[in-house]
């Protein structure tokens, strides 16, 4: 059985897989009309990627003013290190349970 993929799909993939590499930086605008361009389609399935990669949270649209990839504010930042925190204190908790002597 195999699986059919929609033009759309492989440019969610490529689009999210730049995010991740780091080509398409942190804030950066991005234009449909440059993807499509960079990746031989229509601005169709561009588009249907963006709100694909919007509702992961990946890229931020803002009407007239474009389409941007995501960034933290300094909100996120702080509750991402909260949340690091306190798994980590969970897991240190767990090893000492475990084995507090190899864990020293």
């Amino acid at each position: 059985m195999s699986t059919i993929t929609s033009v759309a799909d492989v440019v969610y993939q490529r689009i999210k897989k730049q995010i991740f590499s780091k080509k398409l930086l942190l804030g950066q605008k991005v234009l449909d009309t440059d993807l499509a361009e960079e990746f031989k389609v229509s601005k169709t399935p561009v588009r249907e990627a963006f709100l694909r990669l919007r509702s992961e949270g990946l890229i931020e649209i803002h009407p007239r003013s474009g389409t941007f990839i995501f960034r933290f504010s300094q909100e996120d930042l702080l509750s991402l290190v909260q949340a690091r925190t306190c798994v980590e204190e969970g897991a240190l908790r767990c090893a000492y349970a475990a084995d507090p002597v190899r864990l020293v």
